[in-house]
């Protein structure tokens, strides 16, 4: 395992489908178990076409599992799910752990191409995702379920310079603040990719599978809005525009919002 090893990328779909061209690929940090048992385990049953390890200086003992980009109609598929089900379950059969240490973070990289092509268009998508996740910071924290030391070293705010300007203009600006440090929650210094860094890692599969959901739908809600719509987003508003907005099941995105108290269950009006 080396963390500089990086292969040409395998683009996967479900057969038949219809891709959208948003891709996910993965980043799954784990620590404190045998990292290479773990990794021969999970590689003899996957594949180096599905996914591969890596060493990362960041974990005192363990590995990152990445996987090559996935459409959202594969990662929500029976073998997508059973892929991280088994994932899962060999990690911890080795001693990995994921959300128990203080290293480890679920990364989750999205095409760039998916919101188009022109520079134009990638900078008012950066302005979008920047902007919603900075305001709505606090909420998307609890989501995350990052200890604040984390999110204050890895995955902070971007800050970047608030001015009054036209969408463009101010897209322009923020992209260039954003792009001095690939260290934020939103991550826009890829050529290829845009990265949110802000997620804890974990070893259950239903985790990350919501947390999949969620930027599925968030992507698509971003790309179907313009700047001003997405100001206009509570918390809650955002919640059920990504549901409503993401292509594939959200049933444990939906689990998990009430789980982590997130959300009000339809109907649940009770005081205290």
């Amino acid at each position: 395992m080396s963390y500089s090893f990086k292969p040409e990328p395998v683009f996967h779909d479900i057969e038949g489908g219809d891709p959208s061209g948003l891709y996910l690929g993965v980043e799954l940090e784990m620590d404190c178990g045998n990292a290479e048992a773990t990794a021969k385990r999970i590689s003899e049953a996957y594949g180096p076409q599905v996914l591969y390890f890596k060493h990362d200086g960041s974990l005192d003992d363990g590995c990152e599992l990445v996987t090559h980009p996935m459409s959202p109609e594969y990662m929500a598929s029976d073998a997508g799910k059973e892929m991280w089900h088994d994932i899962c379950t060999s990690a911890l059969a080795e001693g990995m752990r994921s959300h128990d240490t203080n290293t480890c973070g679920l990364h989750v990289h999205v095409s760039r191409e998916f919101f188009g092509k022109s520079k134009t268009s990638q900078e008012l998508t950066e302005l979008k995702l920047i902007e919603t996740v900075d305001r709505l910071f606090e909420p998307i924290v609890i989501f995350s379920r990052r200890k604040r030391h984390c999110i204050d070293r890895w995955a902070p705010k971007c800050n970047a310079p608030k001015e009054d300007a036209g969408w463009i203009k101010k897209a322009k600006r923020v992209s260039s603040f954003a792009k001095r440090d690939r260290y934020h929650a939103v991550n826009v210094t890829n050529d290829a990719t845009i990265e949110f860094r802000l997620f804890r890692g974990t070893l259950k599969p239903e985790t990350i599978l919501a947390t999949l959901q969620f930027v599925t739908g968030f992507c698509y809600l971003v790309k179907a809005s313009n700047p001003s719509q997405m100001d206009r987003y509570n918390w809650y508003d955002l919640c059920d525009a990504v549901i409503n907005a993401c292509p594939v099941d959200t049933t444990e995105l939906h689990n998990y919002l009430i789980e982590r108290e997130l959300i009000v269950p339809e109907g649940d009006f009770s005081c205290a």
